[in-house]
């Protein structure tokens, strides 16, 4: 009998969030691992896809998280930079993607 990965359960994890590129999952995984600012963000993802990442596809996807409130802004430095964190409904959300992901590298290994 053959299994099939549902991928969906990567792609779709909140009906609000939906999680369609590399971009949002590398950016949901580096604030996970601590808070950054817009610009840093967008720095570090460049490092890690090796491209050039625009602000167009970071700072919307910033504004959901807030939105659903997965993410906390504070004002920081002289010129009150924003900085965002994960708040704990953040980080059950990115650990549930974690889980769901590893899921999929499971199966894809099993069969």
């Amino acid at each position: 009998m053959q299994k099939y990965i549902n991928v969906s359960i990567i792609l779709i994890v909140m009906p609000q969030i939906k999680m369609t590129n590399l971009v949002k999952v590398y950016a949901l995984l580096l604030l996970k691992k601590r808070p950054m600012h817009g610009y840093e963000l967008i720095k570090e993802l460049e490092a890690y896809m090796l491209r050039e990442i625009s602000a167009a596809h970071v700072y919307p996807f910033l504004k959901t998280l807030q939105k659903n409130k997965l993410i906390a802004l504070k004002e920081t430095g002289k010129r009150e930079k924003k900085q965002y964190k994960l708040t704990n409904a953040g980080n059950k959300f990115a650990q549930e993607l974690i889980d769901r992901f590893a899921e999929l590298v499971e199966l894809s290994i099993t069969q």
